[in-house]
């Protein structure tokens, strides 16, 4: 194994159809963002779970950021990626479902924000544009950090 690599996973030819995937190219994307620091990143600057069972905010941004790579183009999608054994095997971890990842997005809205924007705009203005919550300002600080 390279000693440069972050994933647990070398090339090799297989015919078992349940460990071939033909996105192997998605794995390439996680080990890109893995040694930027962006896992630590986001578990510093973004909390969002209240509780201790379910997805890493880490995995949701991974998972997301993924499914873009990939073509995406809906949440749904992520079960494509989800139910592709040989992704999940390079990636050394399973994919969360779209269900959790569509809670995780909706941390990043607070209503009362928004209804505060709206309160503040004069009655000709048609759009607002709400103040950022917590989790908006922590992803701020990771995107700047990685740029």
């Amino acid at each position: 194994m390279n000693d440069r690599a972050v994933l647990p996973f070398v090339v090799e030819v297989d015919k078992h159809s349940d460990r071939v995937t033909g996105r192997a190219g998605l794995a390439y994307v996680a080990e890109t963002m893995r040694p930027l620091g962006l896992p630590q990143m986001i578990r510093r600057e973004i909390k969002i779970r209240q509780r201790s069972r379910g997805c890493l905010e880490a995995a949701q941004v991974e998972a997301l950021v993924l499914l873009r790579a990939s073509g995406g183009e809906c949440l749904d999608d992520l079960d494509v990626l989800r139910k592709d054994a040989g992704l999940c095997r390079l990636l050394g971890t399973a994919l969360p479902p779209p269900d959790a990842t569509r809670h995780f997005l909706y941390a990043f809205h607070e209503e009362a924000l928004l209804e505060a924007a709206r309160a503040e705009r004069g009655p000709e203005q048609k759009a607002c544009i709400p103040r950022e919550n917590a989790a908006l300002r922590g992803l701020a600080r990771v995107q700047a950090a990685v740029v």
